[in-house]
């Protein structure tokens, strides 16, 4: 089926033409026909038709007019339209201009900046190369597998192998043999991304000499990858050899120091403990180099570490070196060591520390000290003597006068009774000028076969009224039966006398008065050691007794308990040697505050 033009989709100018020129055909053949048949009604219908026409015309122009001015006021619309476009678009140009022309600036400004940093790239390639070329080490770097991929000047001046003689080979040939597998595992370590300490290896110059290298390597990073390794060696030959000399010379010096019998220390100019040789590490059961920063508090007792603090700060301020005697414990036991203080100055000549050394002069000093009492004892033994003798020659002229007068004088009378008295003190000071004579021989007397009761009276002669003075009750029990013993009685009374004296002061010191304790025993007995005889002699007071914390040091030379000038603390120290001189023992066994018992053991002789 055919269809006519759809009349909705005809623009309504052209509906209204199509419509007139219709009317108007129409019209027109009317006009024709009524022209050519003379037809009233065709006239009307052309009247009526021109009518029509004419009213269509009209309408057309009205809508014609009606259309321009709708298109006329499009027009303007668009023209505004176009207008405010036009102005947006020039305003969008503006600053679209604005933006390209800060981007062209901010370009120029970074083309400035990149030709300033290629420049500042070059010149600083240019210090590296130069640096790298300048450098006293030899910096390399590798690829993966070994191959040497650069050199610097320094290879040459250090091995004597030109660097294109070695370039884009393996490395490895270049080591020690015994060096080259530590190599490549290094190498494997680094390319595994792994950062390692600096290590040495051992490399051949051209005079097939090795020189020892020191190495800190690196990985090289590309893109995220290792693809190599970047190093620096540095020839520490030279190094190396003056270390092997001063390890050397050290060695030799600590073997010396280390055989040195002083005590030798170094401290810091704060008193903190540096070093030291093993004598001093010994004393204090540790090892040396566990000294370091300790203090004179962590070795010694206050008192004494306050003292030595105080010393080392005199030194220091004074920057004088310094010898003197001084205490030591060692052990829990205190020595006399002789102690130099050195002061230690910096290359600028400031103190830094102390160099110090102790050596033990205990027995030294008690060989002087027991040098210095034999002396006094034998200069005291020639004034006994002298006084001696000179008493020895009237008292006997005493005795004498006062045994005529008891045989002529009758009994009961008070004549006799004086004489009696006379005589009796008269024998008792005989007794004790004896004793006193027996001492002044003590230096030359020789060891002799005598009992132990032919030896003690004299001692107890000499204190019996001494002990009766102060109220000490004595009780002795020493059986004429006992065993002889081979001696120097001189000595052996010279020990009982100081064992004596001891109990005697520990006595006096629990009581100050007379009480039923107050009591001296002297007991002597006969035993066997290993079955062969011996003769003890016990001295046992009930005195003070003796603290267990100072019992280890009672044979020590220099130790008392008295107050000074009291003693010298060497009484006990000489009757151990004594004893021991005379193949005995002197056992020792007290309960503070209840009693002491000092035994002497000595062997029998048949």
């Amino acid at each position: 089926m055919i269809r006519g033009p759809d009349i909705r989709a005809v623009p309504f100018h052209k509906l209204f033409t199509r419509i007139l020129t219709i009317s108007l055909f129409i019209a027109g053949a009317l006009v024709i026909i009524g022209w050519i048949f003379d037809v009233s009604v065709l006239r009307f219908g052309l009247s009526l038709y021109v009518v029509i026409g004419i009213v269509l015309f009209a309408a057309m122009v009205l809508c014609t007019a009606l259309l321009l001015e709708k298109r006329y006021n499009e027009r303007k619309l668009i023209e505004k339209e176009l207008k405010t476009l036009n102005e947006s678009l020039e305003h969008r140009i503006a600053e679209r201009t604005l933006i390209l022309t800060m981007i062209n600036k901010e370009l120029e400004r970074e083309n400035e900046e990149r030709k300033r940093a290629e420049q500042s790239l070059c010149e600083s390639e240019e210090r590296y190369r130069s640096f790298v070329e300048n450098a006293q080490d030899v910096i390399f770097t590798l690829a993966a597998d070994g191959t040497i991929t650069s050199l610097n000047q320094a290879f040459e001046t250090i091995t004597g192998w030109s660097r294109d003689h070695w370039l884009y080979k393996n490395f490895n040939p270049l080591l020690h043999p015994e060096d080259r597998a530590v190599a490549l595992q290094f190498l494997y370590l680094v390319l595994q991304g792994e950062t390692l300490p600096t290590f040495e290896l051992r490399i051949s110059n051209k005079s097939n000499n090795y020189l020892t290298g020191e190495f800190k390597v690196a990985p090289l990073i590309k893109e995220g990858s290792v693809i190599g390794i970047l190093g620096i060696a540095r020839n520490i030959t030279e190094r190396k050899h003056a270390e092997k000399i001063l390890r050397e010379s050290e060695n030799k010096y600590r073997l010396l120091l280390e055989n040195l019998p002083q005590r030798i220390f170094y401290k810091d100019k704060n008193s903190l403990y540096i070093s030291c040789n093993e004598n001093f590490a010994r004393d204090f059961h540790i090892k040396p180099d566990e000294v370091f920063g300790k203090t004179d508090y962590d070795f010694f007792p206050k008192e004494l570490a306050d003292r030595y603090r105080s010393d080392d700060k005199r030194i220091i301020n004074s920057g004088q070196r310094e010898s003197k005697e001084d205490s030591y414990i060692k052990d829990g036991n205190e020595l006399i060591v002789q102690m130099i203080r050195t002061p230690i100055r910096d290359g600028k000549g400031a103190i830094v520390g102390i160099l110090g050394s102790a050596l033990d002069i205990t027995e030294k000093v008690a060989l002087e000290k027991e040098a210095e009492h034999t002396y006094h004892l034998a200069a005291l033994g020639e004034l006994a003597a002298g006084v001696g003798h000179e008493i020895n020659n009237p008292i006997t002229g005493v005795i004498n006068c006062a045994q005529i007068l008891l045989n002529k004088s009758k009994e009961e009378s008070k004549e006799r009774d004086l004489a009696r008295r006379i005589l009796k003190e008269g024998d008792r000071i005989a007794r004790i000028v004896h004793s006193l004579l027996s001492i002044a021989r003590s230096g030359s007397s020789g060891k002799s076969i005598i009992g132990i009761h032919e030896i003690l009276p004299d001692a107890l002669t000499l204190t019996e009224v001494q002990l009766r003075k102060e109220g000490i009750k004595l009780k002795l029990d020493v059986p004429d039966s006992l065993p002889k013993v081979q001696v120097n009685p001189q000595l052996i009374q010279q020990v009982f006398l100081n064992l004596i004296n001891n109990a005697r002061y520990a006595l006096n010191q629990k009581y100050t008065e007379a009480h039923e304790n107050k009591i001296l025993e002297v007991r002597g007995e006969e035993m066997k050691i290993e079955d062969l005889p011996h003769v003890k002699i016990t001295f046992c007071d009930y005195g003070t007794g003796i603290p267990n914390s100072i019992r280890d040091k009672l044979l020590n030379p220099f130790f008392t308990t008295k107050p000074s000038g009291k003693g010298t603390g060497l009484g006990l120290s000489i009757n151990h040697t004594i004893i021991r001189d005379h193949g005995g023992k002197l056992v020792i066994n007290s309960i503070e505050g209840k009693f002491t018992k000092i035994a002497i053991i000595l062997p029998a002789k048949s």
